[in-house]
């Protein structure tokens, strides 16, 4: 159940673009790290990045929870889109408003899959690298998801209003 045309990039020039490049290259850094930090030790000397803290028998499986927790929200909410599902912004073919499974409680849950995700990625590798990609990786989707909502806001206009008053961006509204 995926959109004919899941990925739609924006023009070359825009704001927008700029957003998705760096959101993406952050993204394929942070990956390209886990691996390297996954390799044997002996095959690399990585003692040059300082560590945040001192790991703690506990943060490991806690990273890896947060990781799974993160695949499970990103998964459940992919397939509540369905066939609405795009990577970027489709002006063209845009779907209907989905306000149904998480989104009833969040309006980006794949965003907020992916936060989870880099917070168990810190308690996994938890070095200076690490949380300059998570960080770099976090700002990039929270711009992404407030462009995404202005247009959002233009296509569905009052409809989407409502729904913001009602939902949370990241967060359920009444969560804390």
């Amino acid at each position: 159940m995926i959109a004919l045309e899941p990925i739609i990039l924006t023009k070359p020039d825009s704001f927008h673009r700029k957003v998705e490049v760096f959101l993406q290259v952050s993204m394929i850094l942070w990956w390209i790290q886990l691996f390297v930090f996954s390799l044997p030790k002996n095959w690399i000397d990585l003692t040059f990045i300082p560590n945040m803290y001192l790991p703690f028998f506990i943060f490991e499986p806690l990273g890896y929870l947060l990781l799974y927790a993160g695949l499970f929200i990103i998964a459940s909410a992919l397939y509540t889109l369905g066939k609405s599902w795009r990577i970027g912004i489709d002006e063209k073919n845009a779907g209907p408003l989905v306000t149904k499974g998480l989104y009833q409680y969040i309006r980006h849950p794949i965003y907020t899959g992916l936060f989870v995700i880099l917070s168990g990625s810190l308690f996994i590798l938890p070095n200076l690298l690490t949380f300059f990609l998570a960080l770099c990786a976090a700002t990039g989707t929270a711009t992404e998801a407030y462009l995404e909502e202005q247009f959002l806001l233009s296509k569905f206009g009052d409809a989407y209003k409502s729904y913001m008053t009602e939902t949370g961006r990241f967060i359920p509204k009444n969560f804390l």
